[in-house]
């Protein structure tokens, strides 16, 4: 095959096998493997193959599609002749945000402190609402993002301060 410059690939399937001694009429078969690049995981990759199907293609490499991954084309399709199959990684994550709410300040009198008195009698908390959002990444890039769920995690408090308003008259002897 070499004398006649056939080149052959490892993938390339010949029959009678390559170690078969020269005899008169012998005839010779080349089974051609079909050339495929594959893009998985930050590599391209150029492979020869005699499987019919992407996903077929994707096995014989050792890329095994798990969870959410899939491929470009779909496994299921057709392998034509110097195609591209891309591998598409899925990842999905959960992101917990908080958002604060500010509390209120509330001035209450009270006729039993003296006038120019004052008493803190709440002290004030900020609220909290949270929100689950799902992420959704295909090979490391952020595709979309869903809010899953909204709760109030913690009600605001008021923060409360009474002042006096009880006006007492004192005398002083000067």
């Amino acid at each position: 095959l070499q004398e006649q410059g056939i080149a052959l690939f490892p993938e390339d399937r010949v029959t009678p096998s390559l170690n078969t001694p020269l005899a008169p009429g012998l005839r010779i078969f080349i089974d051609r493997s079909t050339p495929v690049t594959i893009v998985a995981d930050g590599r391209v990759i150029d492979a020869r193959t005699h499987q019919e199907t992407v996903g077929g293609v994707l096995a014989d490499a050792g890329l095994a599609l798990m969870g959410q991954d899939f491929s470009r084309p779909p496994a299921g399709e057709t392998v034509a002749p110097d195609q591209t199959i891309e591998v598409v990684r899925v990842r999905e994550t959960f992101e917990i945000e908080q958002e604060f709410i500010p509390f209120e300040t509330k001035w209450v009198p009270d006729d039993q402190m003296q006038l120019d008195q004052r008493e803190v009698r709440q002290t004030g908390a900020t609220g909290v609402i949270k929100t689950r959002t799902r992420v959704r990444y295909e090979n490391g890039q952020e595709i979309w993002r869903q809010v899953e769920d909204e709760w109030l995690d913690q009600s605001p408090s008021d923060h409360i301060i009474a002042y006096g308003t009880n006006i007492i008259v004192r005398t002083l002897q000067t």
